[in-house]
């Protein structure tokens, strides 16, 4: 018994150093990361979203989702979901750098994909930061 009890005593203490010694690696909603501002556009100029819209011709081509995000205590990643019809079509990971940060993805719109579209913003955890809505139409 005293060994049982010394080993479940060694497993916590361990966990607790560990989660001591990397702070930061667990973001979650609400604290660390936000989603500060975002746009819909065809193109990215100067870093900029250009444009921009929630609702789209089959014929555009790429849409970007641009972001502004706040909040990272050092490097980190989030990633960009795009799904279509609520069927999850592309994963693109992004690295963030500094404490706000300027960042895109984007879908390549083949005209046969007309309807709604959303894209989930997530931290390296996958909790969800923003999930925004935009339309594409024939």
């Amino acid at each position: 018994m005293k060994q049982f009890a010394f080993a479940i005593l060694c497993i916590v203490v361990f966990l607790l150093i560990g989660c001591a010694a990397s702070p930061g690696l667990r973001e979650s909603p609400g604290r660390g990361l936000r989603v500060a501002d975002h746009a819909f556009c065809i193109r990215i100029e100067n870093k900029e979203p250009a444009g921009t819209g929630t609702s789209f011709s089959s014929t555009v081509g790429r849409v970007y989702l641009w972001t502004v995000i706040e909040g990272a205590q050092g490097p980190t990643s989030i990633r960009h979901v795009w799904y279509y019809e609520d069927e999850r079509w592309l994963v693109t990971p992004l690295t963030i750098t500094s404490q706000r940060f300027r960042t895109w993805s984007y879908f390549t719109i083949r005209p046969d994909l007309t309807g709604k579209w959303h894209v989930q913003v997530e931290d390296r955890n996958g909790n969800v930061l923003g999930s925004y809505p935009f339309t594409i139409r024939k």
